[in-house]
């Protein structure tokens, strides 16, 4: 073999390996500039699912300033943008009944889309008037000693929680943990505490008991459990999911619904004065009139 053939196979096989190097160079590259691409899409992709959360909340805001505006709700966000489309019908178009609506809600961020439907229902409580009574109860009522009670009273009435309050019993629980942690309290209700605006007691083992007379509550108060009150006031509705016992000098205006059976007794000390009020009873339902609306189901399309 000529020193040029083994030159040129030489140079050959260098062209070869310049190649193979040239083709993994390129491999390399190309790999890592779809890595950055399929980077970048799932970021893109991350910001518009956060986008069209953003457009829902918009129009959850929207609908608590007046739940008959069902405008379309757009907005621009960073690099992205959202748009909400607010319904009262179903997606086959089937009405809603009026406290509910469907919002479908897209976030766009480049390329990427997401979109997400939820189903929103509004807060009705009961309307003014609808509550007539000073104190309701399932059970039997027993008034001793020097009790005072203005408004009607209703023994061995049927009460629902859900057309007391517009909504089970069970979410009503959640907004009291989302909206009022301070006032949720897994244990026996402590005379230190203050009942405002909504509270939820779980009154499981030991009765929950209230016996200051310095102790004042408003609002709703719901004791899921006995209840035993011998001292203090309180303005506005009491709901008593077991036994409530009232004794000594409390002063409770408003209503009282009790689903077990109530004993009313100031035989020990002092009187107990309990007062129909529409007013406050109106009041106090103004609280759950302000609550956003809640979310029924959710879906990402």
């Amino acid at each position: 073999m000529s020193v040029l053939d083994k030159k040129g196979i030489a140079l050959m096989l260098a062209l070869g390996v310049i190649a193979v190097i040239t083709l993994a160079i390129v491999a390399i590259v190309t790999v890592s500039n779809n890595e950055v691409i399929i980077g970048k899409h799932q970021d893109d992709s991350v910001g518009a699912f956060y986008l069209a959360e953003s457009g829902l909340e918009k129009a959850r805001t929207q609908l608590n300033l007046n739940w008959a505006n069902t405008a379309d709700v757009s907005g621009t966000l960073g690099a992205g943008s959202y748009t909400a489309n607010i319904y009262n019908t179903e997606a086959g178009g089937a009405a809603l009944p009026a406290d509910l609506l469907r919002i479908r809600s897209s976030g766009s961020v480049d390329n990427a889309a997401r979109t997400i439907e939820v189903v929103m229902k509004d807060l009705i409580p009961p309307a003014p008037g609808s509550i007539i009574s000073a104190i309701a109860t399932e059970g039997t009522l027993s008034i001793k000693g020097n009790v005072v009670v203005t408004g009607d009273v209703e023994e061995n009435a049927v009460i629902s929680f859900e057309n007391a309050f517009g909504m089970p019993k069970t979410q009503m629980e959640d907004i009291v943990k989302y909206y009022f942690p301070d006032t949720y309290y897994d244990r026996a209700f402590a005379n230190g505490d203050s009942a405002s605006k909504v509270t939820w007691v779980n009154g499981s083992g030991d009765e929950s008991t209230v016996s200051d007379n310095e102790w004042i509550g408003e609002g709703i108060f719901i004791v899921n459990g006995d209840f035993h009150i011998t001292g203090g006031t309180f303005n506005g509705v009491l709901w008593v999911e077991g036994d409530l016992s009232i004794s000594g000098n409390p002063e409770i205006n408003g209503t009282i619904f009790v689903k077990s059976g109530v004993t009313v007794d100031t035989t020990i000390t002092g009187t107990a004065d309990v007062t129909f009020s529409e007013e406050i009873i109106d009041d106090a339902f103004d609280t759950l009139r302000e609550l956003p609306p809640t979310i029924e189901s959710w879906k990402e399309m």
